[in-house]
């Protein structure tokens, strides 16, 4: 029997299908894993970021009295309340109440400011024993508007 130039040709066209039939399927398989490991490194950064600790709530709030006087402004009235909320939605172990030192031979406001700051918060459910003093810093005290200013600091 002899194989003519056209039975050669299909032969090796033949051939070379069944190469290329082997071959193709292991490029789809490199390209699918290559693509499996870019989706599961995606997958997994995704989910690193979504198990983070969130960032601490606000811990520092500075509220500033009606000038001369033991009343807090409406504005601070608002910042008391939500300090009163995260206080009473987080492990708060104390809530340290600044207020600046009595001018020399001024007004003495600093211990009607230091109740007026204790009531607010007294009215919002918080527990009295979680308040405590402390010095409103220098630096504080001599910025402008200084003199009327306090600062709430919510400690963990």
């Amino acid at each position: 029997m002899t194989v003519s130039g056209a039975t050669r040709a299909v032969s090796r066209i033949w051939t070379f299908s069944a190469a290329a039939a082997m071959i193709l399927p292991a490029l789809v398989w490199e390209e699918t894993v290559r693509l499996s490991v870019v989706l599961v490194t995606i997958l997994g950064l995704l989910a690193g970021c979504m198990s983070m600790p969130q960032p601490p709530k606000q811990s520092l709030f500075v509220l500033f009295f009606v000038p001369g006087t033991v009343r807090l402004a409406p504005e601070a009235e608002q910042i008391v309340h939500q300090v009163a909320v995260i206080a009473a939605s987080s492990k708060t172990s104390k809530i340290e109440v600044s207020v600046p030192a009595d001018a020399p031979g001024g007004m003495t406001l600093r211990e009607g400011r230091f109740t007026s700051i204790q009531n607010a918060l007294a009215a919002s459910q918080i527990n009295p024993m979680l308040f405590t003093r402390a010095p409103l810093t220098d630096a504080a005290a001599r910025l402008a508007g200084g003199a009327d200013r306090a600062e709430l600091r919510l400690v963990p």
